[in-house]
């Protein structure tokens, strides 16, 4: 089994062609900086590391990218898009679309976007299967065109965050290529075994599906990511050279192994490179990262989260204002380790998962309880760091972590309206269609989970209420990963469809109103009314003033008597009547007042 390779490292690898010529200039000496985290990390190769990291600074020229305001980050909204999720004249290049769709981001008042990998890749999973982490697909355009929507995002206020995908890479990879042709030392690249696993059964709990295996003559049970999608043997495959290699995600993307210190030497130069072209970092895949075969989740990890620091420290050197964001959906507990010990020492913000499931609960049962209790989890994170809150991202509604009972209750509500992913414990679909098409339903998502403290995410296709594609006008190869029925390519005709334009509108009128009264929502609410079934009401406090939220999740009209004297209205959405002595709110209606 590949652990620690034996020995120092080899000398200088890197991928076939070569790492590219950066402009001429130099970073302080990074080996130093990053001193402490190599020694634990890699105590054998930590001299050599720094000397390597230091001739790479030296031999590239690079320099830091210095555009990126301070603190900017301090109220990110975020928007979410594949590179070619946006079309609006197919003779352009995807990434000459995504600068013709600036305007519409900049109008929603968000000032950060996530573009989804763009590197070459065989697109097994959509492209986070990388096989060369320095050049673009082509049929994306050419690095000038990314560099442009780049500056041109920029000059909109708006900063651009890539993956930052660190846990594998596709076969593809001339890595792996080589391993396979009998390079022992691109071998251990690679979590690899000279022995095939032990694999028992499969078993499935908590809504979640397992991998039982012997090892070291006791069983150990790993998560199955993906138990539709995977082999005989859900985490190992045989290369062509005899030896059995570890993927976490799909057979054909190959786990690296970062207890060699020349992989972290060449991940290292990758996140460099795209740190000094100024763009910020998603940890794609971060539980994984750093850790042998047969992964375990669900408990701190010394090396991920060593590495977590040094990533920052990488990144913060090529680009001082660089931002890292953790995806992770571990327990609540861990998840918040990958935030560090404080602001400085780890993500800046990271995934909230478990936000979103039990947003999901209180929207489909109309009751605001699961979302205030978990709330009041939340808070315990370091001062700076952030949760980054979201209805829908690009993958699954992912039930993972919750009761049983729970779990029931939302598969019965949401697969009405989508499809089953991972054997019946996830939900694919986009956040209008698994409302029921209801679009004051889905207004009032937005509007509730604009009122919630952290950033807020928008997903494309949200900003005009998309709906889901039909799975089966969907070619048949891609009808088994059920989570394409909320991708593909938006175009002209769907910004111009019926209501599409009013509800970019509406998102942007809140998200703006959300900027405007940001520094609210450094703080976290105190629940106001006493618990209600249906109603959100909150408060929120600040040297300002004070900012009240109240929201129906209930499809009837509900009244909130309040004293409103010195309170005037921020925004609102669906049906809302204000007295002086209290508030009318119609089905899935809400308002924010502020004194």
């Amino acid at each position: 089994m590949s652990r620690r390779p034996r020995g120092r490292m080899k000398g200088p690898f890197m991928l076939d062609h070569g790492t590219p010529t950066l402009p001429n200039a130099t970073l302080a000496s990074l080996g130093e900086t990053l001193r402490p985290h190599l020694r634990a990390l890699y105590p054998e190769a930590a001299g050599e590391l720094e000397v390597a990291l230091d001739a790479h600074v030296r031999l590239t020229g690079l320099r830091p990218w210095t555009g990126t305001p301070p603190d900017w980050h301090r109220h990110m909204r975020l928007y979410a898009v594949y590179p070619e999720g946006v079309t609006y004249d197919p003779a352009l290049p995807p990434f000459r679309n995504l600068i013709a769709h600036l305007p519409v981001v900049h109008k929603l008042h968000c000032n950060a976007m996530h573009v989804l990998p763009f590197w070459a890749s065989p697109r097994r999973d959509m492209g986070y299967d990388i096989s060369d982490y320095y050049r673009i697909r082509p049929e994306l355009g050419t690095l000038e065109d990314l560099l442009a929507f780049r500056d041109a995002a920029h000059a909109q206020g708006i900063q651009i965050m890539v993956d930052a995908v660190l846990n594998h890479v596709s076969e593809a990879c001339t890595w792996f290529r080589h391993a396979q042709a009998g390079c022992p030392r691109c071998r251990d690249f690679f979590i690899h075994s000279a022995h095939p696993p032990r694999f028992l059964r499969k078993v499935e709990r908590d809504a979640t599906w397992y991998a039982e295996y012997e090892v070291d003559g006791r069983a150990v049970e790993v998560e199955i990511a993906f138990p539709e999608l995977t082999g005989l043997v859900p985490h190992w495959r045989l290369g062509l050279d005899g030896h059995w290699y570890y993927h976490t995600y799909y057979p054909e993307e190959l786990d690296l192994n970062w207890a060699n210190p020349e992989v972290f030497l060449e991940m290292a130069k990758v996140l460099l490179h795209w740190a000094s072209l100024g763009f910020h970092f998603r940890l794609d895949a971060i539980p994984f990262v750093g850790k042998p075969a047969y992964k375990r989740i669900n408990r701190p990890d010394p090396a991920t989260h060593r590495l977590v620091q040094a990533f920052r420290t990488l990144a913060e050197a090529a680009h001082p204002n660089a931002i890292l964001v953790a995806e992770s959906f571990e327990d609540l507990a861990t998840v918040k380790t990958y935030f560090g010990e404080d602001a400085a020492a780890g993500a800046h913000f990271a995934y909230n998962f478990h936000l979103c499931a039990n947003l999901w609960i209180s929207l489909t049962k109309h009751d605001p309880y699961y979302l205030w209790n978990l709330l009041e989890q939340d808070r315990d994170i370091p001062p700076g760091a952030q949760w980054l809150n979201f209805l829908r991202n690009h993958d699954e509604l992912s039930l993972a972590h919750l009761h049983p009972g729970q779990v029931h209750d939302l598969l019965r509500n949401l697969l009405r309206f989508g499809k089953p992913f991972r054997q019946g414990h996830s939900v694919s679909g986009r956040t209008l269609s698994l409302l029921g098409a209801n679009k004051a339903r889905f207004s009032m998502a937005y509007f509730l989970l604009a009122s919630l403290p952290g950033a807020p995410m928008v997903i494309y296709g949200d900003e005009i209420a998309f709906p889901n594609r039909r799975l089966l006008a969907l070619p048949r190869e891609r009808r088994k990963d059920t989570r394409n029925i909320n991708r593909g390519v938006l175009r002209p005709r769907d910004y111009h469809a019926d209501h599409a334009g009013d509800m970019v509108d509406f998102l942007a009128s809140v998200l703006g109103a959300r900027e405007a009264a940001s520094s609210f929502f450094d703080h976290y609410p105190e629940r106001i009314g006493g618990p209600d079934r249906e109603l959100f009401l909150a408060r929120y406090g600040g040297s300002g003033g004070t900012l009240l939220v109240l929201v129906n999740l209930s499809p009837r009209a509900r009244y909130v008597p309040l004293d409103l004297r010195g309170f005037r209205p921020v925004t609102s959405v669906n049906r809302v009547s204000l007295t002086p002595a209290g508030v009318s709110l119609g089905a899935y209606a809400g308002v924010w007042l502020e004194t």
